[in-house]
């Protein structure tokens, strides 16, 4: 019985010999048994690959050819030698498989200097004006807004990894099915843009901003994730085409590739990047309301009479570095049409009454920031807000 079994055992040694003489090859025939080529500094990489897989189709094949020869031990010879050639055979094209598979574990497996993870910072951000004007035939209105980042943060996590399947982990959860979360979306964007992927993304985010707040914690969220992408995949991609790529997935995101103080327009992904905010500190105070945006600018269409406003005076204020013109300025359209009941007019009193230079909604809420000078009076009204409301932060401009 053995003796049927001795090519199919004789094999496996040779995967275990091929594993030892490896290194002693010459690279030349190397390179061309791993067909195709290798990048210097992958060279190492490879070897280790190649060599790996050999012994571990070694390992494998000899457990398989003793388990057949086991049960197959009481069937006729002619059967038994059948079975055993047909084992020999495999492991003989079984040697096809180990290129591609070392060409696919470099690919999946990052050189040395590239890490597999990395970990970006998605800042939140504040309207300073928002002016929302007639509604597009693609169904999206025009707006003309000031946004600045502030420092009210997320932290995203992007790893690659050659495991079963695409996972987007969220601390604490933000909704029920996570494979619907924009975060997810922007892997299909990102990789139909710059081509297929061969391995798999985890995505895990830390949440500080607070949902549905018009703070932009999404849509930040979803450019972070690009920018890791980038990084891990990509390194040479320009900010304008990851902004391309964000224009698909939200109006917002766009902006969240670079931040700073911008001026919006279109539907907001039109960008003009301003002065930077003078120093001064927010103190964010989100409600336990929250506003569905679509019917925010629904509520914006049936409205009658609105104060027409636009961003002139803080786009001077910036321009001059003016705190005070810049508070002056503030506008939201979306705060004349705040549902019945809603606690922002209260608070944005209470901050004003509290020293704040100005204070109103940011995006379409339910969030209201009020802007101070200085770290201490904000901190201190923080402090008193958050009493009442638990969720307030008090952070500077980034």
């Amino acid at each position: 019985m053995l003796r049927f079994w001795i090519p199919a055992y004789f094999i496996c040694a040779l995967y275990l010999l091929a594993a030892v003489l490896w290194p002693l090859l010459p690279c030349k025939l190397r390179r061309h048994v791993l067909r195709g080529a290798i990048p210097e500094n992958r060279k190492t990489a490879a070897d280790r690959l190649f060599r790996r897989a050999l012994l571990q189709f070694a390992v494998l094949f000899a457990a398989v050819d003793f388990m057949l020869m086991r049960t197959l031990c009481l069937m006729p010879e002619k059967d038994q030698q059948l079975a055993a050639a047909a084992a020999a055979v495999l492991q003989i094209a079984a040697v096809l498989l180990i290129p591609p598979s070392v060409q696919r574990g470099l690919r999946a497996t990052p050189s040395k200097g590239q890490g597999s993870t990395v970990t970006e910072i998605a800042n939140a951000k504040v309207n300073l004006t928002l002016a929302v004007g007639e509604k597009r035939p693609d169904g999206y209105h025009e707006v003309e807004t000031v946004m600045t980042a502030v420092g009210l943060f997320d932290t995203v996590t992007v790893s690659r990894h050659p495991g079963i399947r695409d996972e987007l982990i969220c601390h604490p959860p933000v909704t029920e099915h996570p494979e619907d979360n924009l975060c997810m979306n922007v892997l299909r964007v990102f990789f139909q843009e710059l081509g297929v992927k061969e391995d798999f993304v985890t995505i895990t985010l830390q949440k500080r901003i607070p949902t549905q707040a018009g703070l932009g914690g999404g849509s930040s969220d979803a450019a972070a994730v690009l920018r890791g992408l980038r990084t891990l995949y990509a390194a040479d991609v320009a900010d304008t085409r990851l902004e391309e790529m964000a224009a698909e997935l939200g109006s917002d995101v766009p902006y969240f590739i670079r931040g700073g103080t911008v001026l919006a327009t279109g539907r907001g992904e039109w960008l003009a990047p301003l002065p930077p905010m003078p120093e001064c500190w927010f103190v964010i105070v989100k409600p336990e309301e929250s506003h569905s945006t679509a019917a925010m600018y629904a509520a914006i269409d049936r409205a009658t009479a609105q104060t027409v406003s636009d961003s002139q005076a803080v786009l001077d204020g910036l321009r001059n570095g003016d705190l005070s013109a810049i508070a002056a300025g503030l506008h939201n359209d979306f705060q004349q049409v705040l549902p019945e009941g809603s606690a922002v007019p209260a608070i944005v009193s209470l901050l004003r009454e509290q020293g704040a230079l100005n204070a109103q909604m940011t995006g379409s809420g339910s969030a209201v920031f009020g802007l101070f000078r200085n770290r201490e009076d904000a901190e201190a009204v923080a402090g008193v807000l958050k009493e009442t409301y638990p969720h307030t932060f008090c952070v500077q401009q980034v």
